[in-house]
This record gives structure tokens, sequence and C-alpha cells, in this order.
């Protein structure tokens, strides 16, 4: 409840920047920065930062837990799914094992991240028809790493804790209401995306974190991505994309200077491990994903090819060492870049 105050500030702010017809992004970064430098908003802006990037990965796992979606993917192969589906729950579950020493936690961790699971599963089986046998498993273990290791490891710097029990009744609780009201929220949903895009999205950053502060906690945006996932699916899933990115690039930005605290006994720098992963999934991507006449080709390519999302998560890396009392200063030179890309990227999105 004590964020209550700074999340109205930072949120008025937000709408006033956008009006002065600044991109979401900056206008989002800069409200957070005064914030945090004119209102002493210190811990609070790094907390809301924390809870809203949280929100927008279960927000995601929670849209992809649609009925339509899963049934698709049964149709591509209902063997191959099942039997790729196991094989990657087992791996959540003894990853998860391994850190909690826990097994309720862990089949709760397992069952939950069936939703990315599957979208691991169709995204295998769309590429195996081009990919020699012997290449799948390893597209799987690279896919398992982006889709489901990360967030997992974003889960675990933010609550220090695995999923907890709640959130099995909220899911099944959130699929009932999908089918039971999905008329009635296909009406409220008109009016929002009928609304400028930009403010689309401040108007679901509000609602998410309202549900957040009713549930106290990142569990209301899970309920609210499963309630819209049978729901302008494709309109989501176009406009809402680049939220993937702004969001893991500011949670990596302020809590980088943690990952290098964890690594220290290593004496490993973000900086490094970067790079590092910038370099190792840059290739990775560049064999199996794409296939290359000359040596030159496959350079420039892996040093090109990287998605937005996982650049930003590499830069974001790069930036990480900055203490936090410069937080401020650093939120606006990087909105500088952030605002320009943003901007450029929403005139092509449509």
């Amino acid at each position: 409840m004590d964020l209550i105050f700074p999340i109205i500030i930072i949120l008025f702010l937000s709408i006033i920047f956008y009006f002065l017809k600044l991109p979401l992004i900056l206008a989002y970064i800069f409200a957070g920065a005064f914030s945090y430098k004119f209102f002493q908003f210190h811990n609070e802006v790094v907390e809301i930062i924390n809870n809203l990037a949280m929100s927008i990965v279960l927000f995601f796992i929670g849209f992809e837990f649609s009925y339509s979606k899963i049934k698709n993917y049964i149709n591509q192969g209902i063997f191959n799914f099942i039997i790729a589906l196991l094989l990657i729950i087992s791996f959540g579950f003894a990853f998860s094992y391994y850190i909690s020493k826990n097994i309720f936690d862990s089949l709760i961790f397992s069952f939950l991240v069936f939703p990315s699971s599957s979208i691991i599963v169709i995204r295998v089986l769309q590429k195996t028809n081009r990919l020699a046998n012997i290449e799948v498993p390893l597209v799987i273990i690279f896919l398992v790493f982006e889709d489901i290791i990360i967030p997992l490891l974003i889960g675990i710097l933010i609550s220090k804790s695995f999923f907890s029990i709640a959130y099995i009744p909220i899911m099944i609780i959130s699929v009932f209401i999908n089918l039971k009201f999905r008329t009635k929220i296909k009406k409220f949903l008109k009016f929002f995306i009928n609304l400028d895009r930009e403010l689309f999205i401040i108007s679901l950053f509000s609602i998410i974190l309202i549900l957040n502060f009713l549930f106290e906690s990142p569990i209301g945006s899970f309920f609210l991505g499963i309630i819209v996932s049978e729901n302008y699916e494709d309109y989501f899933e176009n406009e809402l994309s680049i939220l993937r990115e702004i969001i893991l690039i500011i949670f990596f930005f302020v809590f980088g200077n943690y990952l290098s605290s964890i690594l220290k006994i290593f004496e490993i720098k973000s900086i490094i491990l970067g790079f590092v992963l910038f370099f190792i999934i840059t290739i990775l991507k560049s064999i199996y994903f794409v296939h290359f006449n000359d040596f030159k080709a496959f350079i420039r390519s892996s040093l090109t090819m990287t998605p937005r999302g996982e650049f930003s998560i590499y830069l974001a890396y790069f930036l990480s060492n900055y203490e936090i009392k410069t937080i401020s200063f650093s939120f606006i030179v990087i909105s500088i870049i952030l605002g320009s890309v943003i901007s450029f990227y929403s005139k092509n999105i449509k």
C-alpha cells in the first residue's frame, strides 16, 4: 500500500510526458527519473519497475494459456507434442527441485511452465521439416534456455522463491471466467483497443498495477493474461510484443548490479557475462536457424541477426554496472537511445 502514491505520481507524469509528444517509453522513463530525483522515490521506483517487469512476464505466460493455441499445437502432431512437452516439463521440475529442494513447489512450477513449454514445442515442430533429426534436441535445449530459464531466473531474482500455490486456483478461475464471459470480455476490450495505441498500453499498465495490489502480488497480471487470451490474439501479439523488450531491458538495467554481486566469487562482471551470452546466443542462432554459404556470411549474421528483445537484454547487461544512485541520469541517457529505436519500430508496427 505504501507504493500507491508513487505509482499515481509516475502514471500521472507518464501521461503528461506522453501528451507532450514524447515516445511512450521515453515518457515512462522520464517519469521514473523525475520521481526518483525530485520526489525522492528511490526504493519505490525500483520496486515499481520490479513489479512491472514480473507482471509483463506473467501476463504473456498467462496469455499463452489459450485453449485454441494449445489445440493448434496438438494438431501439429499429438505424439511429438506429448513427448517433447513431457521432456521440457521434466527438465523444469528437475531444475526447480535442484534449487528449491521442495517437491511440491517444483511440481507447481512444472505445471505453470506448461504454456511456455507448449510454445517451445510448436516452434520446434514447425522447424523440424527443414532441420535434420539430430539438430532437434539442440534446438529444444536452446529454446528451453530462451523461453523458460531466463524467465525463471527473473522470477528468482524478484521473489527469492518459487511460484505460490495461489497461482493454480487463480489460473483455474481465470480460464473459467474466460469461457463463461467471453462476449462481455470482448466488449470490454473493444473499448480499450479503440484507444490510441500508447494510451491503451498506459491503461493496461494501470489495470495490471491495480490487480497486483488487489492480490498483493504480480499474480494479477497472470490472471489478466489468461482472461484475454482467447480474444483479439493478433492484436495483443502484434501491439504488445514490443513491451517484452521494454520491460526486460529496464529490469536488467536496474538489477544487473545484483547479478554482478551474485557472480562476484567468480570475479565475473555482468558486462563480461552479457558479452559472452550475446556471442553464444547469436552463434547458436546462426548455426541452427540459418544456413550460410561461406564463413564471412556466418560471422556477419552472427553479429547482426539477434532479435530486438535479446539485444535489449545484452545491452542492459553492458549498462548494468551503474550504481543505483546514478539511476536517474542513466534512465535519461538510455531513454534517448530507446526512445529513438522504439519510435522507429512503432511506425512499422500496424
